[in-house]
């Protein structure tokens, strides 16, 4: 026995254009214009991720030597160890502050939460100092959250999209893992050079 008076699947085939929620359709186009986009700013909120977990571990290794070398005897003709030490600790205190930074934008920008644009903005900022693959990856994350997509994707409006469309997943691409792969291999390499080198 058929139901007259059940709503048809609008998203079976041959479904009346008519019957159609036009706010639905108009919210899955403006997700898959933008959804590559929003997965690279994620994409970002996890590399800052690490990157402010690799800070923590330098600021302790920083902060660790700069207390052994306060009491070190000095070296004839070189810097005296007080002074390299308290100068290892300031040092690692600014890069905790720098890790906090990075991981308080990374939860934003998880989020794609709009205040996350200043702190990531000031992350990417010092990043541009470092010549040429930092300047690259912080000029492309500066494109990313200021660009007209970015600003989207940051909106209110999207979050209301992202609400509407909960069926729509990105699939992460195979160089992206490969990417972060990479770097996850870069920051191990660099936490066991910096404890085989103290």
């Amino acid at each position: 026995m058929n139901d007259t008076n059940q709503d048809p699947n609008p998203y079976a085939v041959g479904v009346p254009a008519k019957t159609l929620n036009p706010k639905l359709l108009s919210a899955e186009q403006v997700r898959k214009e933008h959804l590559s986009h929003e997965a690279s700013v994620k994409s970002i909120g996890l590399l800052y991720i690490l990157g402010g977990v690799f800070g923590l571990f330098l600021f302790l290794g920083y902060v660790g030597i700069g207390i052994g070398l306060l009491s070190a005897p000095d070296a004839p003709g070189e810097m005296p160890s007080a002074t390299m030490g308290l100068f290892l600790i300031v040092f690692g205190v600014f890069v905790l502050i720098l890790s906090v930074v990075q991981l308080f934008a990374a939860v934003g920008l998880r989020k794609l939460a709009f205040w996350s644009k200043i702190p990531c903005s000031i992350i990417a900022g010092i990043g541009l100092l470092g010549i040429p693959v930092g300047t690259l990856i912080s000029a492309y994350v500066l494109y990313l959250i200021w660009s007209e997509k970015g600003k989207m994707v940051f909106s209110p409006e999207y979050k209301d999209v992202i609400q509407q469309t909960p069926h729509i997943k990105y699939k992460t691409s195979i160089f992206v893992w490969i990417f972060v792969g990479i770097l996850m291999a870069l920051i191990l390499f660099g936490i066991a050079a910096a404890v085989f080198g103290a």
